[in-house]
Formats: structure tokens, C-alpha cells, sequence
């Protein structure tokens, strides 16, 4: 969809890598980027297929890059060895109290089951957030 802005797939395909590794924990996963493709986009236009390539690819690397994943090799074209590190698994874990009792991890997945955009999006800013409100202490620690 060419109306979305980065950072609205960014959410989306964030909340797809999170469920997915939430799921395959411990084990890592290994994925061709094509297959995390959204079902609505027109494949037949190559700039929205490379758009949506590239904005997987660069989520990955922002997850590998702030902690939340450990991954052995992604290209443009495949994910290899991914899986959440401690940081990652233990914000998944987290069941805020404004929350209805499940993790952050469970609401996430039971988000992409139902594939709402919006639910994906606030699942994925509640990981975010509580991750950022983790640092925030951490750093009043020393």
C-alpha cells in the first residue's frame, strides 16, 4: 500500500519479525524476506516490492543494532540465523499492568493473527516503549 509512511511498515513488519521470533524461540529462524511481504501489496510494481524489500531489511538491522535481535546474516533477500536476545525476550515477557494480563510478546502475536494494522502498530509501540522506560531506569541506576 503506497499511501502507508515508513515508519507505519516499519511498526508492521517489526511486529511480524517479533511474532515470529517470540514463536521460534529458542531457535533461530531463517526466512526468505519475500515471504514477510505483506498480502496486500501489488507485487506486479517492482518500486513497491523493492520499497517494502528494503524497509524489512533495514528493520532487521535497527532491531540487530538496539539489542532486540541477533541475526548471522541479512540481505535484501534473506534473513539467516535470527533470534531474540535477552534484551528482546525479556521485553516480550514483560506484562505491563494496563495490560490485560498477557505479555507484550502474546498481545503482539495474537495482533498479527488478527492482522489489524493499528493493533500491530500499538503492540509493537507498547514493546517500545516499555524498552525505553527500561533504559530510563537503568541509566537513573548509575
Amino acid at each position: 500500500m503506497k499511501d502507508q509512511k515508513n515508519i507505519e511498515l516499519f511498526d508492521y513488519y517489526a511486529g511480524i519479525i517479533f511474532a515470529r521470533l517470540i514463536d521460534e524461540f529458542p531457535l533461530p529462524f531463517n526466512e526468505k524476506i519475500a515471504d514477510l511481504l505483506r498480502n496486500d501489496i501489488d507485487f506486479s510494481d517492482d518500486t513497491e516490492l523493492t520499497r517494502h524489500n528494503n524497509i524489512i531489511y533495514y528493520t532487521v538491522m535497527w532491531l540487530r543494532d538496539n539489542g532486540f535481535i541477533k541475526v548471522d546474516q541479512c540481505t535484501r533477500g534473506v534473513i539467516v540465523s535470527a533470534v531474540l536476545t535477552h534484551k528482546g525476550l525479556e521485553i516480550l515477557k514483560q506484562v505491563p499492568q494496563s495490560i490485560d494480563g498477557k505479555s507484550l510478546g502474546d498481545n503482539l502475536k495474537q495482533a498479527v493473527k488478527i492482522g489489524k494494522d493499528e493493533l500491530i502498530k500499538t503492540a509493537v509501540n507498547k514493546i517500545f516503549a516499555v524498552s525505553l522506560t527500561s533504559l530510563q531506569k537503568l541509566s537513573e541506576n548509575f
